[in-house]
């Protein structure tokens, strides 16, 4: 007997509360070990057949409709817990190798990004790209399985179903993918090859690790202080009215510990009564940049009114929340922020810096996109080639085909980043419009984005940006954004 819309969504509550505070332990530093099987197995009958059946049979408003999407993707991850058990011990247990030397797999990434001498970059890059093909089988036994739970739930077919179930407008997307790209390309070429030059590589022969190298940026390190860190964020809050330090629900962890991330992180434990911000201060362009990000995660959700029942507080469209963080952490390319919080100086640099950053990533997932719109439909072979061509032909350095499945994230999770920087970008030119290019010295600003985020996920992204006065989503503020930097 599948249980009615109440009391599940009363025990996804429960399961999320337990899930998030389990996440939060580990990536404090304060647990060893990540154990959600017993939670999963304390909870599974929200994920068994019936009840999956009922919540997509009763999909109708924003509530219902998020309560079904939370069903299927527990559904699918129950049944494939095994296999990504499999897959992250794998990736946990493997080991990159070169020349005597060897790095864990997972922190590889960073090993090879640091590395200053070209050649050494590139022979991890390749022994790291060896370690993941041999990754592969596993995270190909994973897509294929979840492909046919799609069509087993009913679904035409996986794409179709996140199509659905998250209200993506996939084939709008990719037009407005095909917009972004071709308003961003003029140019594109000539600064690739410049930002390869910078770091020893040529246009024919620069790679992803030479971009990645690039973007560490240890030469701007100085300018964003560990010890102003913490402050920078606590003024920039206090210009919209809010006073972190009053925050009862807002819990901060700067404590550092040996196994603590060393990247910020928001966990939304209770929303909005218990999230916790943490963070491990050690200076540096990147530090501000996860900080800000996670910071606008934070105040999104400790704003949530609590009235607003389970699935319209922290589920729906992760796109709406992932606009917040973009906002805080675009507050990097505005430079009278810089100057405010972090003094005078020759900022023009780093918003270059920034602004090769930001389009990169930007055509990055376009690319993606367009990828994976037709991967799913493709045989392995002609997805690799088709990785490689897409990819290539839009970033304009080579591309390893090893990643063609790693780079793959669950549920089109690529739309939900497409849609927030088009959103954010739209909210942002509201924001400059209403109250200035120093918006964020506001407080009208701070009491429009606090009655935003009260509205949790009530509305998704196309609807927050009608609330906005706006046309729906539209990628035009974005490209306009990008095209005046």
């Amino acid at each position: 007997m599948p249980l009615n819309v109440t009391a599940y969504e009363r025990e996804a509550e429960q399961l999320n509360e337990e899930l998030m505070r389990e996440g939060l332990l580990t990536g404090t530093g304060e647990k060893e070990t990540y154990e959600v099987r017993e939670i999963y197995a304390r909870h599974a009958h929200l994920f068994e057949p019936d009840n999956v059946r009922a919540r997509l049979e009763e999909r109708g408003d924003t509530r219902t409709l998020n309560l079904a999407d939370f069903a299927v993707e527990g559904h699918i991850g129950l049944r494939l817990a095994e296999d990504s058990e499999r897959l992250v011990n794998a990736e946990l247990q493997a080991t990159v190798r070169l020349n005597g030397q060897e790095a864990p797999y997972r922190s590889a990434p960073v090993m090879i990004q640091n590395q200053e001498d070209r050649q050494r970059r590139l022979e991890w890059d390749r022994a790291y790209c060896v370690v993941m093909e041999s990754l592969n089988p596993l995270y190909s036994e994973i897509w294929t399985r979840t492909r046919q739970i799609a069509v087993e739930l009913g679904f035409g077919d996986y794409r179709s179903m996140c199509d659905e179930l998250g209200r993506l407008r996939l084939d709008w997307l990719r037009g407005a993918a095909e917009q972004i790209l071709q308003a961003t390309a003029p140019g594109w070429t000539e600064r690739v090859a410049r930002v390869l030059e910078s770091v020893g590589a040529s246009a024919e022969d620069g790679t992803t690790a030479d971009i990645s190298h690039f973007m560490r940026a240890r030469r701007f390190d100085d300018a964003f202080p560990a010890e102003r860190l913490l402050v920078c964020l606590k003024e920039t809050l206090a210009g919209l009215r809010i006073r972190m330090e009053e925050q009862a629900n807002l819990h901060l962890d700067i404590e550092d510990r040996p196994l603590k991330s060393p990247r910020a992180f928001c966990a939304p434990v209770r929303v909005p009564d218990e999230v916790w911000l943490v963070i491990k201060p050690h200076g540096g362009q990147d530090d501000y940049n996860s900080l800000l990000h996670e910071a606008g995660h934070a105040e999104h959700f400790t704003h949530v009114d609590g009235r607003l029942p389970f699935a319209l507080r922290a589920l729906g469209d992760t796109s709406v929340t992932e606009t917040y963080a973009f906002l805080f952490n675009n507050l990097l390319f505005n430079e009278r922020w810089l100057t405010r919080h972090l003094g005078r100086r020759d900022w023009s640099e780093f918003l270059e810096f920034n602004r090769f950053c930001e389009t990169w990533m930007l055509r990055r997932y376009c690319a993606k996109l367009l990828y994976e719109l037709e991967m799913h439909s493709l045989d392995e072979e002609r997805a690799r080639r088709l990785y490689v061509e897409t990819l290539g032909k839009h970033l304009r350095v080579r591309i390893n085909p090893e990643r063609f499945l790693a780079d793959v994230d669950e549920g089109f999770y690529v739309a939900q980043y497409l849609r927030a920087w088009m959103l954010e970008a739209q909210l942002r030119s509201v924001l400059e419009r209403d109250f200035g290019p120093e918006w964020f010295a506001e407080p009208g600003a701070g009491e429009m984005l606090k009655g935003l985020w009260a509205l949790g996920d009530s509305l998704d992204a196309p609807a927050l940006a009608e609330k906005l006065g706006e046309n729906g989503l539209c990628p035009d503020a974005l490209i306009g954004s990008l095209m005046d930097n």
